[in-house]
């Protein structure tokens, strides 16, 4: 009996390994497939993957709520936005050509809605002015400005 409940935890531990290790690779893009219709060309390393913004890939709800933002410097009303954004990953800059360092605040670029999930997308703005948008929740960034 004793044996049996050893072997199912060590099983279940296993499974839990084997779980985080794909998720780890697919997070770092080692397992991940590229989606051609979302092309990404990074600068250098530890610099943010990026394509030049068309209708295609920026969204004209991002580009309502960047414009929003721009001009009053707050969330539109249902928003969720105007918080610190770490830049935990290191794919966007860190300092500005004058070596400043920049902080980022993250938008969301659809409504709240009380008791769903907020999705993957989040747009990026910068004290250096920059905007970026994530549709996949900072893995990649297409940059506004």
């Amino acid at each position: 009996m004793k044996r049996t409940i050893i072997v199912r935890i060590g099983l279940v531990v296993l499974l839990g390994l084997v779980v985080w290790w794909v998720k780890h690779r697919q997070q770092s893009g080692v397992a991940a497939t590229p989606d051609p219709t979302h092309q990404t060309t990074p600068t250098r390393p530890n610099t943010p993957a990026h394509t030049t913004p068309t209708p295609r890939n920026v969204p004209d709800y991002v580009l309502k709520v960047w414009t929003y933002v721009k001009t009053h410097d707050e969330a539109p009303d249902g928003f969720v936005g105007g918080r610190v954004f770490q830049n935990r990953e290191n794919r966007l800059e860190k300092q500005d050509p004058q070596g400043k360092n920049i902080r980022y605040r993250e938008w969301d670029v659809r409504p709240k809605v009380q008791g769903q999930n907020r999705g993957a997308e989040r747009l990026i703005t910068g004290s250096d002015q920059s905007a970026w948008y994530t549709s996949d929740h900072y893995k990649t960034f297409v940059r506004l400005e």
